[in-house]
């Protein structure tokens, strides 16, 4: 099965999570594609059975029960029949905002409880009252509801680790190195000298699992970072720099081809 690797985040506003209702599996209609997200992933199951398949482990399912992918596992959803869940990704900002050490929390990964079902559809409920004034505000306060609940009763550990492919591990890495270092000059020699691996074989399994080229995936961060300086009310020359990117022009051009309008623009809506 061919994996890929998914960027999530909540836009312009900070909403708490994308959700994705109703996503239906059927046996006559899989897809031979996993993924994997820095983002902690929720499902409730809602009708029929199947499973999850995560880091290569599958685990059956069915109506009631809620799922749980921790962050950065290989997942896979499928049924030899038909499945109906309720999908939430959860933005990894208002996780560091709400001081949620989502990359050390090891969830348990199916379990049947009525409280966390009950606020996983309460989150869909409400995202379909976004004419409401208090829609941000209400989403943010079920979605920290749902996070505690998640860390008081479903913690399997703080700080596990799995075993994964090199491969994977690699890329997980150069992922790792370059949000940490957006800022500064990176180049794939410095990122390979840092996870110890070949950066022939790093460029090869980058752009399988992410569907990126290292470069590429470097801009997207970046231009990514830039939208959050720019929205706090940085200028275009200092979100430049405080992005790694030393030519303006570059950053003008790199930021338009991302977002489809000028870092200017961008600023002043």
């Amino acid at each position: 099965m061919e994996s890929r690797y998914e960027e999530y985040h909540s836009g312009e506003v900070l909403l708490p999570c994308i959700p994705f209702l109703n996503v239906k599996r059927f046996a006559d209609q899989a897809v031979q594609i996993s993924n994997w997200h820095d983002n902690i992933e929720v499902h409730l199951c809602t009708q029929g059975e199947g499973y999850v398949l995560i880091d290569g482990e599958k685990h059956s399912i069915a109506e009631g029960d809620v799922v749980v992918i921790n962050s950065n596992q290989v997942h896979y959803s499928g049924t030899d029949t038909a499945l109906v869940f309720q999908c939430l990704i959860i933005d990894t900002m208002f996780c560091r905002i709400a001081d949620v050490p989502y990359r050390q929390l090891q969830f348990e990964t199916c379990f049947r409880d009525d409280a966390v079902a009950a606020l996983i559809n309460e989150a869909i409920r409400l995202q379909g009252e976004r004419e409401d004034l208090c829609h941000v505000l209400k989403m943010q306060a079920t979605v920290a509801r749902l996070l505690v609940a998640l860390r008081e009763r479903h913690v399997v550990s703080v700080g596990a680790q799995t075993t994964i492919k090199p491969s994977l591990e690699n890329v997980r890495n150069a992922i790792r190195f370059i949000r940490e270092h957006y800022a500064e000059r990176i180049t794939l020699d410095c990122i390979s000298r840092h996870i110890l691996t070949d950066k022939y074989g790093l460029c090869k399994s980058f752009k399988k699992l992410t569907g990126q080229t290292v470069v590429q995936y470097i801009n997207n961060y970046r231009c990514e970072k830039a939208k959050e300086f720019l929205r706090s009310g940085k200028t275009v020359s200092e979100t430049a720099l405080l992005c790694g990117f030393q030519n303006m022009s570059f950053f003008t051009k790199t930021f338009k081809e991302k977002t489809g309008k000028l870092p200017s623009a961008y600023k002043h809506k």
